[in-house]
């Protein structure tokens, strides 16, 4: 048992060994510190670029449809003019049905109220085959717009000559003068 009643004998290190360790490494630690805060700092600005990217991404993805869409269109082009019908002439016969036309026209429109339809029956030119309308309308602005593409319509009509807008007791009047095709 002599052997095993060894002893271990404790180094004493000087007190100066502990100081130079610790500086050692809180040194280390500093050092590491500076050099990996910048390499952090970095990675946070990829990742931030990097979740906007994805985000900007996605953005486009949705909205490629639209945008295929209107590429579609893009190569279309826009009329900016309504399309007129083929020239045909009232028969002089059937010029008692104009105030009825119109009337229809004005009734398809919406709230538009025909005052008078005159056709101006001396106004009408053998030569010239077409016949003067006198109309007076009551209503709103956009509802007269819808009636003069209606009027449009019509394949007798050869001129839209005179457009008067008056405001009459808080209601709008609208005057035009037409010339239609006779025959």
């Amino acid at each position: 048992m002599a052997g095993t009643d060894r002893k271990i004998k404790s180094v004493q290190l000087p007190v100066n060994l502990y100081v130079i360790a610790g500086g050692a490494i809180a040194v280390v630690l500093v050092f590491l510190m500076l050099f990996n805060y910048p390499a952090y700092q970095s990675l946070r600005k990829i990742e931030s670029k990097i979740t906007e990217t994805e985000y900007r991404l996605k953005v486009q993805q949705t909205l490629y449809p639209f945008y295929l869409a209107l590429k579609k269109k893009e190569g279309q082009r826009m009329t900016t003019t309504l399309p007129w019908p083929d020239k045909e002439a009232i028969p002089v016969n059937r010029v008692d049905e104009i105030p009825s036309m119109i009337k229809d026209i004005a009734r398809r429109s919406g709230k538009l109220h025909v005052v008078s339809v005159i056709p101006d029956v001396n106004t009408m030119d053998r030569k010239a085959r077409r016949i003067s309308v006198n109309i007076e309308l009551k209503g709103d602005f956009p509802v007269f717009r819808d009636f003069m593409s209606g009027l449009g319509g019509l394949p007798c009509l050869e001129e839209m000559e005179n457009i008067r807008i008056e405001t009459v007791h808080g209601s709008n009047l609208l005057f035009m003068k037409i010339w239609l095709l006779v025959e």
